[in-house]
């Protein structure tokens, strides 16, 4: 195998010993093996920071920490505090890899010099390691750039925070992308203040320090287990955090929009308003039971008369529920014109803009 530039990887653990086997396996098996794996332990008590043990006694490329619990965002933040190589990733000690994935994200980095993330599709596994489906996250980011299902897409960096701004996260997981150390001079960390949401926060960010590689063709895979860290807060937490992350990135976005900037706050601020009023301010009750019923005709009118490209899965996520009320489709038609709107602005620019400065 060539010399490549060495990659860190963070492995963050609490109290995974049910999983951390395979974890390892996945790492181990990886066909680039010239990485080294920064051990993030939050003093385990199941087991599991014993089996990190033996396996860093067998491979000197572990490197071993045992932190006190302080949040899981804040093991991530000190895990990217000791990034030292070109390249970086976050393998959470539940999830696994295909055996590629580091060959294929780091040769893809390499060819695409404005490129400043490779991500991975994201498949669910199940608690007992069986596979399940594609996350929607990342079908519903395939229908936006039209991904073609099996070859690499080079996205435009600025197009994917706008996307991810009105799509939320179209990666799933953190451990499905690889990125250039880079962005960590600029930013790159998580924020702390936003619970289970700052996943979001982050990825919404990567687009506006370069383009993204994404790979439909390889797999990361997502476990999925009733207690774990990502199960979704309840609808009101969630509002608020949202309100929070698209505050604090509607201007970043903006700025990198150029002659757009002014028109893309304008739109965002209106989407923001109608996607917390109509799905987040609203109580549970009224959505489960009683809009279905009487905005029903009003439904079967306004989704004949959307666009074909407001898909039955982007509106899914909008609403949060299997069926659409009034105001789902309202939004969704103001999100998918506004991408629509940016992607076709960018593209009439000098293509350098699509590279994030």
């Amino acid at each position: 195998m060539q010399n490549r530039p060495m990659i860190d990887i963070i492995l963050p653990n609490l109290n995974k010993a049910r999983f951390i086997k395979d974890c390892i396996s996945s790492l181990k098996e990886q066909t680039f093996s010239d990485w080294r794996c920064v051990v993030i332990d939050g003093f385990s008590d199941d087991g599991s920071w014993e089996i990190i043990q033996e396996s860093a006694l067998q491979d000197k490329r572990f490197e071993l920490h045992q932190l006190p619990k302080s949040g899981l965002y804040n093991s991530w933040n000190f895990g990217l505090s000791k990034v030292s190589s070109p390249y970086f990733c976050i393998l959470t000690s539940d999830d696994v890899w295909e055996k590629d994935w580091l060959e294929t994200a780091i040769q893809s980095l390499d060819e695409h010099e404005s490129a400043i993330c490779a991500a991975a599709r994201t498949r669910i596994l199940y608690e007992d390691s069986q596979p399940g489906g594609i996350l929607s996250n990342n079908l519903i980011g395939e229908r936006f750039f039209m991904t073609d299902s099996t070859s690499p897409q080079l996205r435009c960096g600025v197009t994917d925070s706008v996307a991810q701004y009105f799509l939320g996260s179209i990666y799933a997981s953190v451990h499905s992308v690889v990125l250039r150390s880079s962005i960590l001079e600029t930013g790159g960390r998580f924020a702390e203040d936003l619970g289970n949401a700052a996943d979001q926060d982050w990825f919404m960010k990567i687009g506006l320090h370069g383009d993204v590689v994404y790979h439909p063709g390889i797999e990361a895979m997502w476990r999925v287990y009733k207690g774990q860290a990502t199960e979704l807060k309840e609808q009101e937490q969630k509002g608020k955090a949202i309100r929070e992350i698209h505050s604090r990135n509607r201007q970043l976005i903006a700025a990198k929009l150029g002659g757009f900037g002014k028109e893309f706050i304008a739109i965002a601020e209106e989407y923001d308003k109608r996607l917390l009023e109509y799905h987040f301010d609203r109580p549970n009750f009224t959505n489960l039971f009683l809009q279905p019923l009487t905005e029903f005709p009003k439904l079967l009118r306004i989704f004949s008369e959307s666009p074909k490209a407001l898909i039955t899965d982007f509106l899914c996520k909008l609403s949060g529920k299997s069926y659409f009320l009034e105001g789902s489709l309202a939004v969704a038609r103001l999100a998918h014109e506004s991408m629509e709107r940016s992607s076709n602005y960018l593209q009439s620019q000098d293509p350098d803009i699509c590279s994030a400065s």
